[in-house]
C-alpha cells in the first residue's frame, strides 16, 4: 500500500485499487473570483501609471 499525502488531497494506492480523498471538500476554491480580481488589479496599475 502506497499513500501520497498533497496539499489538497491524499491518495492511496493498493494492489488493485486506487483511492483518491480531498482533505478539505467544504472548502471552495474560488478561481474564476480570484482571476477576475487580478486582471481588476492589472488594469488599474497599468492605467495609474502608463510609462511602465
Amino acid at each position: 500500500m502506497g499513500l501520497d499525502l498533497g496539499p489538497s488531497t491524499l491518495a492511496a494506492v493498493a494492489e488493485k485499487q486506487a483511492t483518491l480523498v480531498p482533505l478539505y471538500p467544504e472548502v471552495e476554491r474560488p478561481a474564476k473570483v480570484i482571476r477576475r480580481l487580478q486582471r481588476h488589479i492589472d488594469r488599474q496599475r497599468r492605467a495609474n501609471n502608463p510609462s511602465n
